[in-house]
């Protein structure tokens, strides 16, 4: 089974258009471990998972959408990587400067990650590294 059919179509097309080296090795990478019969399941001990390789018991369906999960996860930090690019300063600005006024615990979502207001600032800056965007504080009236 080719676990990237079963990702959101349209964070794998943004994965792909931003990086399409980086996303065909985050898919190949996890095909390749589900194709060994690796488990993607977690144990819920931390140190455990991240250092222990286990094999799955079956292919059930619950096994197929935590491989699953975890390839939409890695390919959407690409697919923000690639929002973040198309996002113009002033909008960012824009969005920043209206959501705080409004709220500043709001948080922006995109491709499904959900981010502060301060996150998204700090993703976009890491993208635009020659033209940050940088939030004044708040200020009580």
């Amino acid at each position: 089974m080719k676990i990237e059919f079963r990702v959101n179509p349209s964070i794998l097309r943004a994965a792909l258009e931003e990086d399409a080296a980086k996303a065909h090795a985050i898919i190949d990478n996890i095909q390749a471990a589900w194709d060994a019969g690796d488990s993607f399941l977690t144990s819920g001990d931390a140190i455990s998972d991240l250092f222990d390789t286990k094999s799955r018991e079956s292919d059930s369906e619950e096994e197929m959408a935590a491989a699953a999960t975890l390839m939409q996860g890695r390919l959407s930090g690409l697919a923000l990587d690639g929002a973040m690019r198309a996002i113009s300063k002033d909008a960012a600005l824009a969005m920043c400067n209206a959501l705080v006024d409004a709220d500043p615990f709001a948080a922006i979502k995109i491709y499904g990650i959900e981010m502060p207001i301060t996150e998204f600032a700090r993703r976009w800056n890491t993208v635009h590294q020659d033209d940050k965007v940088y939030l004044a504080p708040a200020v009580e009236k």
